[in-house]
């Protein structure tokens, strides 16, 4: 696995990671080789990581921030986030992928490549996530506060999807999948399906819940809470 170079602009708090040693002009660039792409961040600001190569890649925020995160290339990605942030991530390649939450935060993840995904969110989070490439996909929420959660599933995938806290909840299918999801808490879920799938719930709190088939489906549904159905 190749190992990744850094550069840190200490002045517009922006760190770019590439597989590949390349000259940069800018002064203000430093150049730092830091193993196999491990960074700490411990600053307020605005943050900015772009990687285009193969890497293994461990971030850790510990304070409120802007944090903007692309992927190009195939990767192994850990990141935990520990203060108030709003995060974008945008991955173009094969990658595994862990990522923590334990403070409020905005997200948004837009995935292009296959990947193994495990999601932990602690603290009060808006979370929007897209899918536009077919792939096997598993997500894993532990919800500990109330959250608006959003999930857009545009290609063919099975799909797991676990909550175990409250939230408001919209999911919407446009193709053809497995699909199963387990809600433990009290919640507001609404659920689109536009494409063929296998679909199984299982409800164990209250909650509203709605769903809407556009297409064939064999559908499973457990309640065992109070529900507006």
């Amino acid at each position: 696995m190749k190992k990744g170079v850094i550069y840190s602009d200490r002045h517009q708090n922006k760190i770019y990671i590439e597989s590949e040693n390349r000259e940069l002009t800018d002064t203000d660039i430093e150049q730092e080789r830091l193993g196999e792409g491990q960074r700490n961040l411990a600053g307020d600001g605005h943050f900015e990581l772009r990687l285009f190569g193969d890497c293994h890649f461990e971030v850790s925020l510990t304070a409120d921030r802007h944090f903007k995160l692309s992927f190009a290339g195939d990767c192994h990605f850990e990141l935990s986030l520990a203060g108030d942030c709003h995060f974008e991530l945008s991955l173009a390649g094969d990658c595994h992928f862990e990522l923590s939450l334990t403070g409020d935060c905005h997200f948004e993840l837009s995935l292009a490549g296959d990947c193994h995904f495990k999601l932990s969110l602690a603290g009060d989070c808006h979370f929007e996530l897209s899918l536009t490439a077919d792939r096997y996909f598993k997500l894993s929420l532990s919800l500990t506060a109330d959250r608006y959660f959003k999930l857009s599933l545009a290609g063919d995938c099975h799909f797991k999807l676990s909550l175990t806290g409250d939230c408001h909840f919209e999911l919407s299918l446009t193709g053809d999948c497995h699909f199963e999801l387990s809600l433990t808490g009290d919640c507001h879920f609404e659920l689109s399906l536009a494409g063929d799938c296998h679909f199984e719930l299982s409800l164990t709190g209250d909650c509203h819940f709605e769903l809407s088939l556009a297409g064939d489906s064999r559908f499973e549904l457990s309640l065992t809470g109070d529900c507006q159905f």
